[in-house]
C-alpha cells in the first residue's frame, strides 16, 4: 500500500501543529570497520553491536571525562536529558544534573536509551568532556562497564548522542519518510 503525504502536512508536522504527531530525526556516526557494528559514535570505544539495558530495566549512571561538566559551578555541561523507554516500554525522559567525574544515577529504570542531549550548560559551547550513560563503575569519569550512550565533545557531536538505534515506544507508530 502506498501512502502519499503532501509537503504542507510534512511542514505542519515539523512546526509541531499536528496534534498527536511528532517528528524525530535519528542519525548516527561511527568508525568504518571490517566487522559487523552498530552505527554509533561509541563504536570507537566499545566496538561491535550496540548493547542495550536489560529488559528488567536498569538505573543508568551519568559521568564526564571532564571535571568541568558540573551543575551550576562548571564551565561545561550542567545537565543532560535522557530520552528513551522505561520498563513498561512507555516513552520517558529524565534530566540528570552532572557532577564531573563522579557518576550520578538516574532516578528511573531504563530498557532503551534512544537519545541523550546536553540540556543545560554554562555557555553555548556545551560539554567539555565526553559524557557517558553507562552501568556503574568509573575511573576519572570514564565507565569501566557497558556504555549505553556517549556524547563526544561539543564540537564533534553538537551536544547530543549519535546512535542510529531506536525502539518505537508503546502507544506510538513510526513512519519513515
Amino acid at each position: 500500500m502506498s501512502m502519499y503525504i503532501d509537503n504542507n502536512y510534512k511542514v505542519d508536522i515539523s512546526r509541531g501543529v499536528v496534534p498527536g504527531v511528532e517528528q524525530n530525526f535519528k542519525f548516527g556516526a561511527g568508525p568504518i570497520t571490517t566487522s559487523l557494528t552498530t552505527v554509533w559514535v561509541g563504536a570507537a570505544i566499545q566496538p561491535g553491536l550496540y548493547v542495550r539495558p536489560q529488559d528488567a530495566g536498569e538505573i543508568i549512571y551519568i559521568s564526564s571525562s571532564s571535571a568541568n561538566d558540573v551543575m551550576t559551578t562548571g564551565s561545561g555541561a550542567w545537565s543532560i536529558l535522557i530520552d528513551g523507554i522505561g520498563v513498561d516500554f512507555v516513552r520517558q525522559q529524565e534530566i540528570v544534573e552532572l557532577n564531573g567525574h563522579t557518576q550520578v544515577p538516574s532516578t528511573k529504570l531504563w530498557v532503551r536509551i534512544c537519545r541523550t542531549f546536553v540540556y543545560e550548560a554554562a555557555s553555548d559551547s556545551g560539554c567539555e568532556g565526553m559524557l557517558y550513560c553507562a552501568t556503574s563503575g568509573a575511573s576519572a569519569g570514564v565507565p569501566t562497564g557497558t556504555i549505553y550512550q556517549y556524547i563526544q565533545d561539543s564540537n564533534l557531536d553538537k551536544n547530543q548522542s549519535q546512535t542510529s538505534c531506536f525502539t518505537v515506544p508503546k502507544g506510538y507508530s513510526m513512519y519513515i519518510l
